[in-house]
């Protein structure tokens, strides 16, 4: 998958803000992709990124119960905005079964719920304490989603 550049900046900006749980520069972030026509763009890294996450924490596909735990830990996580835990479990399943996420997510959810569990996959699975932070993680996980046909 060739990851756009400008989509690249605008997903990385609000997931920063995600990370970082502020709420307004999130907001912003999220009708600046909106703004420039570039949400589908947007929601198939999200999607890649994900995917590429949940498969290397389970070293492969998770079972139903480790999807519904993982589920319910970014749920807890993200409790600065309210983010459902049955939203994201829709959401990681449909990723995992490589489903159109229209069918399992309101479109508000769909503007929402990937942004939120990507950050907050990326700051649980970086390892800062040893130089790693979530945006280092990142370009590891985009140079592999670049060179996978996996991801396409």
């Amino acid at each position: 998958m060739k990851i756009d550049d400008r989509v690249e900046a605008l997903v990385r900006e609000a997931l920063d803000a995600a990370v970082k749980q502020d709420q307004r520069r999130f907001e912003a972030g999220l009708v600046r992709v909106a703004e420039a026509g570039l949400s589908g763009k947007a929601l198939e890294l999200l999607v890649a990124i994900t995917a590429f996450i949940v498969l290397d924490i389970h070293s492969g596909k998770p079972s139903g119960g480790q999807l519904t735990d993982l589920a319910n830990s970014v749920s807890d996580q993200e409790a600065w905005v309210d983010l459902a835990q049955s939203e994201v479990h829709a959401y990681l399943g449909a990723v995992v079964r490589t489903e159109p996420m229209a069918k399992v997510l309101s479109p508000q959810a769909l503007v929402v719920v990937p942004y939120l569990t990507a950050a907050n996959l990326l700051t649980t699975v970086s390892k800062p304490d040893q130089g790693e932070w979530w945006f280092n993680y990142l370009d590891k996980v985009e140079a592999v989603i670049e060179r996978s046909t996996a991801f396409t």
